[in-house]
């Protein structure tokens, strides 16, 4: 494996000058030999990983967000390894969400590797999981703008579905008790639109959105 000549201490992936210090989601210091380890660990499992997702500095965008992917080579693709991409190209540039300045793919022996950089957003989540633990105060201008965001949002055109009838003919009866609906018209929206992908000061959508 050569994952960490590519993530070392000061080495250059597509334009951006990767901290060692900064990038790895297990450990406060990243080794080299360990995040090898880890990323070949992570692509050998069914499915892509997200294996490393971290600030970075860029030498002309500064402040990023690197985000780098690994699977088997049958296994890459799907929702998962193309979705910020996706949503780069069919959401709206209107809709308030990091801006993607690059993606780069490459494969070593048996694996596959995506790193996407994105901008990093620095404002806080409105919370820090999916579940709301604490009443939030949020102004009517907030609540404004996510709404013509979203409907800009649900005019972009996709083939991506995140919502089926038949989960909802599973989930709904399940969760409340009550029976599911039958959904006669579809429409795009965010695939994950909890809290903690939105931000407080005013509501940035995450990367990956974009599905019906």
């Amino acid at each position: 494996m050569t994952v960490h000549n590519t993530i070392g201490a000061g080495a250059r992936l597509n334009g951006v000058t990767i901290q060692a210090g900064k990038i790895g989601n297990w450990a406060p210091a990243l080794d080299p030999q360990e995040s090898a380890a880890r990323l070949a660990s992570l692509a050998a499992e069914p499915g892509p990983r997200l294996a490393l997702s971290r600030r970075a500095d860029h030498v002309e965008h500064g402040a990023c967000w690197l985000r780098l992917l690994a699977a088997p080579v049958d296994k890459a693709g799907g929702k998962l390894w193309t979705g910020t991409a996706d949503a780069a190209r069919s959401v709206p540039q209107a809709v308030h969400r990091p801006v993607l300045h690059a993606v780069h793919d490459t494969t070593v022996s048996a694996y596959a590797y995506r790193a996407e950089l994105a901008g990093f957003v620095d404002a806080p989540t409105c919370a820090p999981d999916p579940v709301l633990r604490q009443e939030l105060d949020l102004p009517a201008s907030w609540w404004a703008s996510l709404r013509t965001d979203l409907e800009r949002l649900a005019a972009a055109p996709t083939d991506r579905v995140a919502v089926r009838q038949e989960w909802i003919d599973r989930a709904v009866p399940r969760f409340t008790g009550g029976p599911a609906p039958q959904i006669t018209e579809w429409a795009t929206a965010h695939g994950d639109p909890h809290l903690a992908n939105l931000t407080a000061d005013r509501p940035t959508i995450s990367p990956q959105c974009g599905p019906r």
